[in-house]
This record gives C-alpha cells, structure tokens and sequence, in this order.
C-alpha cells in the first residue's frame, strides 16, 4: 500500500490565489475612485457597486481610499503608502502564482516570471 504524504503545495497556490485576488480589487479600488467625464453614467453605477463589494469584503483596508476628493490632502501621505503597499503585494503574489505554475503555454514558470515581474496592470475585475 502506497503511503501518501501531505504537501503544502496545493495549500499555498489556493492561499496565494486568495491573495492575489484581494490585492487585485484593493489596487482596482484605489485607481477607480473618480468618474472619468467620458465615461458613461451606468459605467460609473457598475463601479460603484464593486466599490462597495469591495468595501464590504475590505473595511479596514478600504477606509483610506473611500474619502471624498477633499479629504484626499489630508490623507495623501497614508492614501500614497497603502496604494504602494497594494500594488508592491499584488505584484509579489503575482509573481509567486506565475513561478509555481509549471505550464508554459499558459506562461508559467520561474523564467517567465521573472520577466514578467512586476506585473501591475491588467486587473481582471468585471464591473
């Protein structure tokens, strides 16, 4: 009888997965603050509905972006460190999902990650 052993593995790619979701909306957040004049009025709803998706699921990591225009000033140096921490997280676990993924059509791989590091843009959030 075979004797399976247990792997952390499949743990850490679901965790990381988790993470990179999370720091996808966080980042998502913080750059979708303000209607662009172009942008359609029902644009603008559906991204206020994610923005309170996200508030919901983020209180606490929300609060420094969800202040008015005006309270922004005040807030800058906190709003500035939390985005940088963000987008810094979003990228390391982007990374990590990427390395630890051995398929390289789907470009995985330590190789292509490293070339592809940091990979900030493109956030795959529907609205």
């Amino acid at each position: 009888m075979k004797k399976e052993t247990y792997s952390y593995t499949d743990e850490i790619q679901k965790e990381v997965l988790q993470l990179v979701s999370k720091y996808e909306s966080l980042v998502w957040y913080a750059r979708s603050g303000a209607p662009y004049t172009d942008e359609p009025s029902d644009v603008w709803c559906r991204k206020k509905l994610k923005r309170m998706d996200i508030e919901e699921a983020y209180p606490d990591e929300t609060f420094i972006f969800s202040g008015e225009e005006d309270q922004r000033d005040e807030l800058s140096p906190q709003w500035d460190y939390q985005y940088g921490f963000n987008c810094g997280c979003l990228a390391a676990f982007r990374f990590i999902r990427q390395a630890v993924d051995d398929d390289p059509r789907a470009y995985g791989g330590l190789k292509n990650a490293i070339e592809g590091f940091p990979c900030l843009d493109h956030l795959p959030l529907d609205i």
